[in-house]
């Protein structure tokens, strides 16, 4: 969703929080390709990276499609190397193994711009990762340049097929036998002189507290405190850039009203491939629903979650919570909150990218939030 500042539209999901900021000035540019070498992170550490994330995630979050996964384990071969459309490696995908069989994927960042270890811990096996091999394998025997490359929430082949003329080189998308033409994709790594000093600056912090925090698990995974609001619908987006659209769905139905979400657009005046802003949704919430109170602010700490959502004797309302990723904002929508002796703290929310509600760690002042109720 786009907001206050100029921003883009989600491609690959990222569950990334911005740290903080100081002053630097802006440039709308493709990152240079030095900054990207700089900040490339090799297999070892990545791998690293991908066992803190999963032991945090299994230990301290008590979820019905992990807490089977407690003798599981990364497992370091057999990793899929995925690159951006650039042709410079975006993340490395480990195998999720448990009594020799694999249950799911982690996919760990290669790269510091990306602004947080983790992209994605994802709760089934990758059924495209050996066809991804074979298929590029078919293509090297013939002569014919291919690169296994991430491309929105997908993966598919970028097939080079004139060396040269980049107008005319595709991504072959395998799972539905369909071609995109590599011009019409943007790279992960085109972000403003601010944006990649922040997701450097994230990588950095998020990188130190995943390997901290995993090495203190019996400090810190005993529940101290926690609330969950009961009765706000899950709503999987309708469009892949209409994550505040599903958002201000779930908030009103928690309410009692209930819209779809192409209506819910069509009030906005945006179409399918339009995000939607605060304003946007203020209109929505205020003059539509006739709504009392609509308020949006920025570095939101982890108390005004609680506030908002409440506690058992004081029940509240979800929020419309807004993290950074590496590709722009996102917005999901905040339901329950955690917190855990040792100092962890956890939002559970419903992510309209996702297929199902799940928990983050919650590591800093997120940078918006909307706070809406009848």
């Amino acid at each position: 969703m786009i907001t206050k500042k100029e921003r883009w539209t989600l491609g690959l999901l990222l569950v990334v929080t911005l740290v903080g900021a100081m002053f630097v000035p802006v440039v709308s540019a493709v990152a240079p390709q030095k900054l990207i070498v700089e900040n490339q992170i090799d297999l070892e550490t990545a791998y690293d990276s991908a066992v803190a994330a999963f032991k945090l995630h299994i230990n301290s979050i008590e979820s019905t499609d992990t807490k089977i996964w407690k003798k599981a384990n990364i497992q370091k071969e057999n990793v899929l190397k995925v690159y951006d459309i650039s042709k410079n490696l975006q993340y490395y995908e480990f195998d999720i193994v448990d009594n020799g069989i694999v249950v799911g994927e982690i996919r760990a960042s290669a790269n510091k711009l990306l602004g947080t270890p983790v992209l994605s811990i994802e709760c089934q096996p990758n059924n495209l990762k050996k066809k991804l091999s074979e298929t590029k394998n078919y293509y090297d025997k013939k002569g014919i340049d291919s690169t296994i490359v991430s491309y929105s929430t997908y993966q598919g082949l970028l097939i080079e097929s004139a060396p040269g003329i980049k107008s005319n080189n595709y991504v072959y998308d395998l799972y539905w036998n369909s071609k995109v033409l590599a011009s019409d994709l943007k790279s992960c790594y085109e972000m403003e002189d601010i944006t990649a000093y922040n997701m450097i600056k994230n990588w950095n912090h998020l990188y130190k507290f995943e390997q901290d925090a995993s090495v203190n698990l019996t400090k810190s995974k005993t529940l101290q405190n926690y609330y969950e609001l009961s009765g706000v619908p899950f709503q999987h987006w309708d469009h892949d850039k209409w994550c505040g659209v599903a958002s201000a769905q779930m908030v009103a139905g928690f309410n009692g009203d209930y819209e779809s979400q192409s209506e819910i657009a069509d009030y906005m005046g945006i179409n399918t491939t339009q995000g939607c802003t605060f304003n946007d949704q203020y209109r929505y919430f205020y003059f539509h629903l006739n709504y009392n109170h609509f308020s949006d602010d920025d570095d939101i700490p982890f108390d005004d979650y609680i506030d908002a959502i409440g506690t058992d004797s004081n029940p509240g309302y979800p929020v419309i919570d807004e993290i950074l990723t590496s590709l722009g904002y996102h917005d999901r929508v905040a339901v329950g909150w955690q917190e855990y002796t040792g100092g962890s703290k956890i939002l559970k929310v419903h992510d309209p990218a996702k297929s199902s509600s799940s928990y983050e760690y919650f590591v800093s002042n997120h940078p918006f939030a909307a706070f809406t109720y009848p």
